[in-house]
């Protein structure tokens, strides 16, 4: 062997781990490069028209208009897009970044969870290391954003972020990354019944933390309100307009959508009757806003039950809890809300990345949710029939979380609770 080659083999072996690596993100990375062109129904009529009326009302001129269903922050960013030419690359990369982003928040998060477990750094490196490749190579979040064009990571990789300066005691970095999270998706909130509880079990932040979530919204619609101020001069209209985006989005009229809950479950084929002759739906016209109410007072009521029950028996949540928590308080508003998409799930899935990456335990339902998610896109993303039935998915989903809360209460009784420390 010559010298040369010598010592490229001492060079291999050496790096062995981090070549590996690379090569996998370089794997991942071709993969979303593959699917970039694809032209999911989405992109088509919401996202390309967006682009489209973007830049025909003058890119930022556009920001005085309500372009789009999205909020301020994913508008003006859509704004700064629709000076490109190349709209499907655009929208798609500027997600897919979010991808790598996301990854990277999920590593540093399951190697915070490690070194407060006390595990070695060393274990603590490997587990977000392996915490992060998964996230990358995760169907749903390949399918997200190089093939369906949507933002969801955006929202999650913040969410992340809270979380992470939530275990590192930084409360107001904490709840600035949960603002803009909030400023990019509505369901951001579902990590506040999590925030809540813990605000007063801990008794460490305080509650006007919160506060930054509509605060952000603001701070990131400034860019409209200055275009609107100068075109129209209707100050009132470009402050309100955050808010009435998300409460138009929470009035939407219908019980399901696409997520497999129990709202799907209700308004699916089980919900039928026989009456004089004829079958009916149980859930039609004018009894669907009553329905819609209820579904949410019963989700409020569980995490107010829930919270109740935690906080009656002065639980101490523990590093590996806490994140436990998190998962419960967003998985419970995904299986009792109406009105729930299929891309909904992506925070419990990788929260449970996460958790399985830095305990070792719960591998088999994060397995169970990542093929559920990637089941539930079918339908839409690919235009093709589902393998199971959307009713068939509700009930298997529903007895997945059943599982997930009997494992939380288990790891709160028998697991030595460990407080959250820096």
């Amino acid at each position: 062997m010559l010298n040369i080659e010598k010592k490229f083999v001492e060079f291999l072996h050496r790096h062995i781990a981090a070549l590996g690596i690379l090569c996998l993100v370089g794997v991942s990375i071709i993969i979303r490069y593959v699917a970039l062109p694809y032209h999911s129904i989405d992109y088509v009529a919401a996202l390309e028209v967006w682009y489209e009326n973007f830049r025909s009302f003058g890119g930022w001129r556009a920001l005085a208009r309500d372009v789009g269903n999205y909020n301020m922050l994913y508008r003006t960013w859509m704004a700064v897009l629709s000076y490109l030419n190349n709209p499907i690359v655009a929208i798609k990369l500027s997600s897919v970044v979010f991808d790598y982003a996301g990854a990277v928040a999920a590593g540093f998060l399951t190697h915070e969870v490690c070194l407060q477990a006390n595990r070695t750094r060393a274990a603590a490196r490997r587990a977000a290391v392996s915490a992060g490749l998964v996230v990358l190579f995760l169907p749903s979040v390949i399918m997200n954003g190089a093939m369906w064009a949507q933002c969801d990571m955006m929202y999650v990789t913040f969410l992340l972020l809270c979380v992470l300066y939530f275990y590192k005691e930084k409360y107001v970095l904490s709840f600035v990354w949960l603002g803009v999270a909030f400023s990019l998706k509505l369901q951001a909130v579902f990590l506040c019944p999590a925030l809540v509880i813990l605000y007063v079990a801990k008794k460490k932040f305080s509650a006007l933390n919160f506060l930054w979530m509509p605060a952000m919204l603001e701070v990131f619609a400034i860019p409209s309100i200055v275009v609107t101020i100068i075109l129209h001069g209707n100050v009132g209209q470009a402050l309100w307009r955050p808010f009435d985006i998300y409460l138009g989005q929470g009035a939407e009229a219908h019980i399901a959508s696409s997520y497999p809950n129990v709202a799907t479950w209700l308004s699916g084929t089980s919900s039928t009757f026989e009456w004089n002759g004829g079958t009916y739906r149980f859930l039609e016209g004018n009894i669907i806003p009553f329905f819609r109410q209820g579904l949410m007072l019963f989700c409020l009521g569980i995490l107010g039950l829930a919270a109740v029950y935690l906080l009656a028996r002065h639980v101490t949540f523990g590093v590996h809890t806490t994140l436990l928590l998190f998962i419960f308080g967003f998985y419970t508003c995904l299986i009792f809300l109406p009105g729930m998409h299929e891309r909904y799930g992506l925070a419990v899935l990788i929260l449970l990345v996460v958790y399985t990456a830095a305990t070792g335990k719960l591998a088999w339902l994060t397995a169970c949710m990542a093929a559920l998610d990637v089941i539930c896109y079918i339908p839409f993303l690919l235009q093709a029939q589902a393998p199971v039935s959307q009713s068939t998915l509700a009930i298997f989903n529903v007895a997945l979380y059943g599982a997930f809360c009997f494992t939380f209460l288990r790891e709160l009784r028998v697991q030595q609770p460990v407080s959250v420390q820096n």
